[in-house]
């Protein structure tokens, strides 16, 4: 069996686990086999145990390793396989033959090992219709072990209705032809048998394009709305989708190769060639163009110049591409210059001489040759050469030369040159050619003379100069022709002229005389002119009298030795056209006998327009309407009278565009078409013509739409015209823009009559469109334009449908608006009584409008609306006692539309009582500052005969007082807020103005200053003044907190607050306490004592600044760690500090400084009794909680006092100085004085008590300095 071995033995030794085992088994064969890489067994009752087998001699066996105890045989064979299946998979059945073909190729299972053999189940191929199946995959490997795996295969699915994408967009990128299949179109997730499914393409309008299996498109449909419709022809069912056909097209381009040519050659394209394209779309709908990068080289570079030339293609689309072509331009050697040929008969002949043409022009080296290089010239700047010229010039005879040209070329780069000697011969080797008429008559007639005019004779071509002579049988001339004697006898006689050049060469003519009677030889013929010359060159001239125009037709031919003098007459018979004769007569004046001659010049019209008509279009419409597609342009209508006129037929179905219109212009020569024929001569277009002559517009070239009136393939070059030209230019209109209506609103319907109904009928909007377009309406009032009869008053919605020939719609709805017109009915009562109520003053009472109505009514409003005017808000009006007596109103009705109509009545106003209408005493005032602020919650107490009442002013200081009868006394009282603007600088004042020092010069400073209002001002005012700044009095003795002074006005007031010298109290404030901060601080001093609970401290109080004046403040502390116990005097008295509010930890002061402060002196000691634990710093503050803290300086400036804590050193060697800068803005500095190196500590508080900084720092014995940046202060201030 596969993956076994057989091996022969006798009395195997069987080892188990470290322990020899007898065996008894017979000497057969044993099959072994292997179940991991590192163990040996065999097969009894198929359990698997490790043996050693001890041999004489080797088996056939695959061994890998052996070794001998005796013989130890190690056999290694194949790994057991493992089959894996496939998950449990779903299929679906095939969508044609609605089953599924089994095929375990396409199913994902593996095994470990190679396999032997497989069997499946079901069998390969199997047929399976829908259900579940259970699919067993065994295989055998090379050890002869089997193993299976199962999985579950779900077959599912029946052809599904078929259910298209709403939209498919095919680009033409790969493919100019794609082609679309069902598939394409079906959505991806449906069971579809593509083989029972048919495609069909139309347009919007339903026009079938293609129908099939399937549909390829082209770069035709780009841009225009099509639909696909996929059917199954074995159901009928159908589906649709909408098909965009859109770039990008299939578009490639190849440049010419790279090339390198000489300098001189040109480097245009039609020389070095066209860059290849591909694409969708035709060559004449794709621009090619190119752009040049030049790159100029110089010296010693063999390269000239190097283009690199882009080309862009550009098709209708606006797509681009491009390519790059490399164009090098190398310098010639002078080894490469070829020079011109010589003309002296060796490499070409010699150049004859030619009349009228100098000998420099025959040798131009334009015609002759320059050095070349390749065929092109070689004089070119930008090569670095230049070619030389110059010329040995020899006169041989007359214009006969010898010219040696030198050439020489130049290069600039190498300094090198090459030169070359060009001969050229210019020879007059022929006679002159000339001719002279054959016979000159002279007349015998007595009214001709005996001298005669020879002749001159003509040169034809001679180059040379020449002399001339004439023989007669009278005399000989030596010039050309002229007078000469003649004998008028009759007869013949001869003439002989001979021409000699300058080189010799002679031509002999001879000419008969005849002398006869006649004078007149011939009059001149008849001719036949064009329309054209006759309008050009002879119709202006004639119409002036100028026969004279005419001679060019001819003259009458008289004898030679005749001198007539002509008189001329015209009869003009052309017409308009320009058909018809010009009658010439020509008639001798100064014969005896007259000669005369009639010439008729027939001038006939030619009809030979040229008309070019406009090229066919294929337009995608974009706009609203149509543009003009173009007209013929005639040329070369000289003559003729020309009318344009055209024809259009419209069709609708048409393959490739919305629709089509056939334009057939007519242009017509009126001046010869016959109308009652039709076009006689079909015309051939320039195209249809020889190729050497087609041009007839002189365009530059032949096109299919350009005629000639009666010209075609058939009689070229002899036209046949008509008179007209038909040509028919097909127009196809591709539109995708849906029409575009006009502004467009409906205009209001007007109910008219007494049933509350309109008759409307709508009317069409105008709308823009490149094509005609079909209207349909639809609305609330029903289907249609109407006309609608009862249509109620209201809003109705109206949607207008527009749809062009093309399938585009678009619509627009608007609100008609049917409204009523019809005025209502006004009907008003005869008048009406009133009587005003007394309840108030003045009495008044309302009346409505509506209670002047009548039964009022209207055609459509049950609910009308009554108003005193037009406006509909004046409904109501309240009488008074102005309005006592008769007084005429109208009552305006107004429907629920505001139709008004209106009526006339009156109103008769009367009281209860004679004196109900007495009016009552107002009057109002302002009580401001003298510096104009008003004065607030000042109480103005009146008295009527009422009683006393009061008001109370605005913050504006602005009262009114409304009484019942007269105001017989008016007071106003304010006395609140004691010390609203009381400072101790107010004090400071007063001490001044006492002392003379700065006396008052306002009015309101002595009121002010008056606090006990003794009518004087003395010191015990400004005493009375800092015993409420420090709270020890609530008010001021004999006096309030405001005053009020009269004024020009009884009802004005001006309001003074007492102790505000210096106008500082705020007329609205309700709080006096408050801090006055300013910019510069200015500060106390005291040391930050340690104290425990128990502990009596001392605080005293020190200058920190020299420049004190005074100041007010309150110092707060807490009186859970502090009682306050005793006060002891310096600079600052027991005056100057208020203790009322001791127990709730406040002390107030308001001091005066007179006289010198030194830096850190005393002002005062402060005895508390601590109550625990702590230093000062953490429960003592200065603040403005009772007296507003302000201080001011010797000078008078304002600052704000600050309390500043100094650390107390640990022996009193230790000092700690003043910051320095103080302000600062960056960063300040203390000197710290240590007697002994050791820790510090320094603590920064705000003004306001709330530490913001704290450090310990290790300072060395002596002098210190502690740094502080603002860095870690919280912004400006006080600390």
């Amino acid at each position: 069996m596969a993956g076994f071995f057989g091996v022969s033995w006798h009395s195997p030794k069987i080892i188990s686990k470290g322990h020899l085992i007898q065996t008894s088994w017979p000497t057969v064969p044993k099959r072994i086999s292997r179940q991991n890489t590192d163990t040996l067994f065999v097969h009894k009752n198929r359990i698997p145990m490790n043996y050693v087998y001890p041999f004489t001699a080797l088996p056939s066996l695959p061994v890998i390793r052996f070794s001998i105890l005796g013989f130890l045989l190690f056999v290694a064979l194949p790994a057991r396989a493992t089959l894996i299946c496939p998950d449990d998979t779903t299929v679906p059945v095939d969508p044609c033959d609605h089953v599924f073909i089994l095929n375990y190729d396409s199913l994902d299972w593996s095994s470990t090992v190679p396999l032997m053999d497989t069997l499946f189940s079901p069998a390969q191929g199997a047929v399976l219709s829908g259900g579940q199946y259970i699919v067993s995959i065994t295989g055998l490997d090379e050890n002869g072990e089997l193993d299976v795996c199962n999985f579950i295969l779900t077959v599912v699915g029946s052809p599904t209705a078929p259910a298209c994408d709403d939209h498919l967009t095919v680009t033409l990128e790969d493919d100019c032809f794609p082609t679309i299949s069902p598939l394409d179109v079906l959505e991806p997730f449906g069971l579809y048998c593509e083989e029972e499914y048919q495609l069909t393409l139309h347009t919007q309008l339903g026009q079938v394009i293609a129908s099939g299996p399937t549909i390829q498109v082209d770069v035709s449909m780009i841009g225009q709305p099509f639909t696909l419709t996929v059917q199954n022809v074995m159901t009928s069912q159908t589906c649709w989708s909408t098909l965009e056909v859109t770039t990008p097209t299939f578009f490639r381009i190849a440049c010419p190769s790279d090339t390198t040519i000489t300098c001189v050659a040109p480097a245009d394209p039609q020389f070095l060639g066209m860059p290849q394209v591909q694409s969708c779309v035709e060559a004449g709908q794709i621009s090619i163009t190119y752009k040049d990068a030049f790159v100029e080289k110089h010296c010693p570079d063999t390269l000239d110049y190097v283009i690199t030339r882009t080309w862009t293609a550009t098709n209708n689309f606006g797509e681009s591409v491009q390519c790059e072509q490399i164009i090098k331009a190398r310098r010639y050697s002078l080894d490469e210059v070829d020079f011109p040929p010589d003309y002296d008969g060796t490499d070409q002949p010699p150049l004859p001489c030619q009349a009228g043409v100098s000998y420099s022009v025959l040798t131009d080296s334009g015609a002759l040759g320059v050095p070349t290089v390749g065929g092109y010239p070689a004089d070119k700047a930008t090569c670095d050469f230049s070619v030389f010229m110059e010329d040995s010039v020899k006169n041989i005879c007359g214009e006969s030369y010898e010219i040696m040209r030198r050439w020489r070329v130049f290069d600039f780069c190498d300094n090198q040159f090459k030169d070359h000697i060009q001969t050229i011969l210019i020879t007059d080797n022929e006679p002159p050619v000339f001719e002279v008429p054959d016979t000159v008559f002279v007349s015998s007639a007595p009214d001709c003379g005996n001298e005669m005019m020879l002749p001159q004779a003509v040169i034809l071509d001679e180059c040379s100069s020449v002399d001339f002579e004439v023989k007669t049988p009278w005399e000989t001339l030596s010039q050309n022709g002229g007078p000469a004697f003649v004998v008028l006898s009759n007869g013949t006689y001869p003439l002989v002229y001979t021409l000699t050049d300058a080189c010799g060469n002679a031509a002999v003519k001879s000419v008969v005389l005849v002398v006869a009677p006649p004078a007149l030889l011939a009059c001149p013929n008849d001719v036949t002119i064009d329309c054209e010359t006759y309008f050009n060159d002879l119709e202006g001239p004639l119409a002036q009298g100028n026969v004279g125009v005419l001679s060019g037709y001819g003259s009458p031919e008289f004898a030679s030795n005749c001198a007539p003098v002509f008189t001329e007459s015209v009869q003009n018979n052309v017409n308009a056209c320009g058909q018809g004769t010009l009658v010439r007569t020509i008639e001798t004046a100064n014969f005896s006998n007259p000669e005369t001659c009639v010439q008729n010049i027939h001038v006939q019209h030619h009809s030979d327009f040229v008309a070019t008509f406009p090229a066919d279009e294929t337009y995608v419409c974009t706009g609203q309407t149509l543009p003009d597609f173009g007209a013929p342009e005639v040329v070369g209508a000289d003559c003729e009278h020309i009318e344009i006129t055209y024809t259009d037929e419209i069709f609708n179905v048409v393959p490739d565009a919305c629709f089509k219109i056939v334009r057939t212009w007519r242009v017509v020569n009126t001046c010869l078409f016959d109308s009652t024929q039709n076009n006689v001569v079909v015309e051939s277009p320039e195209s249809a013509l020889p190729a050497a002559n087609c041009d007839l517009n002189g365009d530059g070239n032949c096109s299919s739409r350009t005629f000639q009136d009666g010209l075609n393939a058939a009689n070229f070059p002899n036209a046949a015209p008509d008179g007209v030209i038909e040509y028919a230019q097909t127009i196809k209109i591709t539109d995708s823009f849906a029409p575009e209506f006009a502004p467009f609103n409906l205009d209001p319907v007007c109910v008219e009559g007494n049933n509350c109904a309109a008759f409307v009928t709508l009317p069409m909007p105008d709308v823009l469109d490149c094509s005609e377009v079909s209207m349909t309406v639809t609305s609330d009032l029903g289907v249609g334009a109407g006309p609608f009869p009862n249509v109620s008053p209201g809003t109705y919605s109206v949607t207008y449908q527009a749809v062009d020939n093309c399938g585009n719609s678009s619509a627009i709805t608007r609100d008609l608006v049917v409204f009523d017109c019809t005025l209502p009915e006004a009907v008003c009562k005869t008048g009406i009584t009133v009587t005003l109520l007394n309840t108030t003053f003045p009495p008044e009472l309302t009346v409505y409008a509506s209670d002047l109505d009548a039964g009022s009514f209207d055609n459509c409003s049950a609910n009308l609306q009554f108003a005193f005017s037009e406006d509909p808000a004046d409904i109501a009006r309240t009488l008074t006692c102005d309005d006592l007596g008769t007084t005429t109103l109208y009552m305006y009705v107004m429907d629920e539309v505001g139709n008004t109509d209106f009526c006339a009545s009156f109103i008769n106003v009367v009281t209860s009582g004679s004196n109900d209408c007495d009016p009552p005493t107002t009057i109002s005032g302002n009580i401001l500052k003298t510096d104009q602020k008003g004065v607030g919650q000042v109480t103005v107490f009146f008295e009527t005969p009422a009683g006393l009442d009061s008001v109370m002013t605005d913050n504006n200081g602005h009262y009114v007082i409304q009484a019942p009868g007269p105001i017989m006394n008016i007071q106003p009282y304010k006395n609140i807020n004691l010390t609203n603007g009381v400072t101790t600088y107010d004090i400071v004042l007063i001490q001044k103005h006492i002392l003379g020092v700065q006396p008052f010069t306002a009015p309101y400073q002595f009121i002010a200053a008056d606090i006990n209002r003794s009518s004087s001002i003395t010191v015990y005012d400004a005493v009375i003044m800092k015993k409420a700044i420090l709270f020890l009095i609530n008010e001021f003795p004999n006096n309030t907190s405001w005053r009020f002074q009269p004024t020009a006005n009884p009802y004005d007031w001006t309001g003074i607050k007492i102790g505000d010298v210096n106008l500082s109290a705020d007329p609205l404030n309700l709080n006096a306490s408050d801090d006055r901060a300013h910019e510069r601080p200015i500060a106390l001093v005291a040391a930050d004592l340690p104290f425990s609970a128990g502990q009596r401290l001392e605080m005293e109080l020190r200058a920190g600044d020299t420049d004190w004046g005074g100041g007010q403040f309150t110092l707060d502390f807490d009186p859970e760690a502090l009682s306050f116990r005793g006060f002891l005097p310096g600079k600052l008295m027991a005056a100057d500090m208020g203790t009322l509010f001791s127990d709730e930890g406040q002390l107030t002061f308001s001091w005066i400084n007179e006289g010198e402060l030194l830096p850190g002196a005393p002002l005062a000691t402060l005895i508390f009794e601590a109550k625990t634990t702590g230093t000062l710093s953490r429960f003592v503050r200065m603040t403005g909680s009772r007296t507003p803290r302000e201080a001011f300086d010797q000078r008078g400036h304002f600052r704000t006092p600050v309390l500043r804590f100094e650390q107390v050193a640990n022996d009193q060697h230790s000092r700690v100085g003043a910051p320095s800068p103080n302000p600062f803005s960056d960063q300040t500095r203390f000197e710290v004085f240590l007697p002994e190196a050791g820790s510090v500590s320094i603590q920064v508080f705000r003004a306001d008590g709330l530490m913001v900084y704290s450090a310990r720092n290790f300072l060395s014995k002596g002098y210190n300095y502690l740094m502080i940046n603002d860095f870690y202060l919280s912004g400006k201030g006080i600390y």
